[in-house]
């Protein structure tokens, strides 16, 4: 059996939460959009976002 790749791939703010208004400063633009960009283009089989996991 092949086992998956699992890759922690992520964007957080100084005090480690992954998602907030962090997200919409300006200083965080560039980082977001590479944060999805790189999403994207792995064209991964699944995907878990959120603090508490959705």
């Amino acid at each position: 059996m092949t086992r998956p790749y699992i890759i922690c791939h992520m964007v957080t703010s100084i005090d480690g939460k992954v998602t907030g208004d962090f997200l919409f400063q300006n200083e965080c633009a560039e980082a977001t959009e590479i944060y999805y960009r790189l999403n994207r283009e792995r064209k991964s089989d699944g995907f878990i976002c959120g603090r508490v996991t959705m």
